[in-house]
């Protein structure tokens, strides 16, 4: 039976006041943003709220998660938002579907009017850090080549009074800077939940730079020492969502990381167009690569499941490779992200383009646990 869809990303906007290079909406392969509106319609709201909790009844769903989600979603300003979710909750009460709301922004706009509106809703949101300003402002920069650290940790501190809004922050892996160093500094300035993020700016056409030597693990050699001093010291006072749910996976209890892989990913992305295209980070694998021809407009979300692209991100443990079926870790990192093992010639027939790295993390991570199991 095909999962149902319990997870939509709302295009808000399709612009950005940052201009970060490895960004998947706007500096990748994608380029189909420059034919879609900045702010999306309510109009787009509306056909997508009877739509999507038609389909919740449907498929016996009572709540539905919604992204607000961007470019930068906060560009659509407050009121955009206030008619948004005020349209998504009347729709929902008239068949008893509840709606939870998230945001991801990189905190330059946060203030104190847009976080007591985030707490009056009951929003959660996360805020994107790269580590401290030398780091963060070589990524996460403006149109003019500045960086944003200043304006994101304002953001972050002013977030951190609302312990109930703030959800986290999200650090992108950059396997030339020290990993442990970035973890002391989101500690420093109070992260208590962190992400991190394998970049989406690599797959099998577009590879990860390798030095000389073919055996090289940047990105588990970024993590394991965080891992380490996470796992040594820190777990009861720190979430790590990824370490996290890779310990929940090696004691067999499967979460629904899609970044882990092989889960099945039933989450929806409605563009500003209306276009209903598979979860967003797939954009990273080729322009217009997501584009499945159909619009929320004139088409029933439920047609999804006709089209290969989300049949392939459904797929789950079913949809991995020969070599990952047959690998004793497969049950834990699910073979990698699936835009991670996109190439042109087999499609997502691949393992990830970070396998090595991917078994040096989760093997030093296996053993961690069973040694602390005795």
């Amino acid at each position: 039976m095909a999962p149902p869809i319990t997870v939509y990303l709302l295009k808000a906007t399709e612009y950005c006041n940052l201009n970060c290079p490895y960004c998947y909406m706007f500096n990748l392969e994608d380029q189909s943003y420059k034919k879609k509106p900045k702010v999306m319609s309510l109009e787009i709201v509306r056909a997508m709220a009877t739509k999507a909790v038609n389909l919740a009844r449907q498929q016996d769903v009572h709540k539905l998660t919604v992204s607000l989600h961007g470019g930068e979603p906060l560009l659509a300003g407050i009121n955009w938002f206030r008619s948004a979710i005020e349209i998504l909750r009347r729709e929902g009460e008239k068949q008893q579907v509840h709606f939870a709301f998230l945001t991801q922004t990189n905190g330059v706009l946060l203030n104190e009017k847009w976080l007591n509106f985030f707490e009056s809703e009951k929003f959660t949101i996360g805020i994107s850090i790269d580590g401290p300003p030398e780091i963060h402002n070589k990524t996460r920069i403006n149109f003019s080549g500045r960086g944003s650290y200043k304006e994101t940790l304002r953001g972050l501190k002013l977030a951190q009074n609302h312990p109930d809004v703030l959800g986290g922050v999200l650090c992108v892996i950059n396997p030339n800077t020290i990993g442990i160093e970035i973890y002391h500094h989101l500690i420093d300035i109070g992260a208590d939940k962190i992400d991190f993020l394998w970049p989406l700016d690599h797959n099998w056409n577009s590879p990860p730079p390798q030095p000389s030597c073919n055996s090289s693990t940047p990105y588990a050699d970024y993590l394991i020492p965080i891992f380490n001093e996470w796992w040594n010291k820190d777990r009861k006072f720190i979430k790590i969502r990824y370490f996290s749910q890779l310990i929940k996976n090696i004691l067999g209890a499967r979460g629904g990381l899609d970044s882990l892989g092989g889960n099945p990913i039933s989450i929806i992305s409605i563009d500003s167009d209306g276009s209903i295209e598979p979860v967003d980070s797939l954009k990273a694998c080729g322009d217009g690569f997501t584009n499945m021809g159909l619009n929320v407009l004139t088409d029933p979300i439920e047609r999804v499941y006709e089209m290969p692209l989300f049949q392939a991100a459904i797929a789950g443990q079913t949809g991995l490779c020969v070599s990952c079926r047959s690998c004793p870790l497969h049950d834990i990192c699910g073979g990698g992200y699936l835009p991670h093992r996109y190439s042109q010639y087999n499609g997502f027939d691949n393992p990830t383009v970070y396998c090595r790295d991917m078994w040096k993390l989760t093997t030093h991570i296996i053993d961690a646990v069973h040694s602390a199991a005795g």
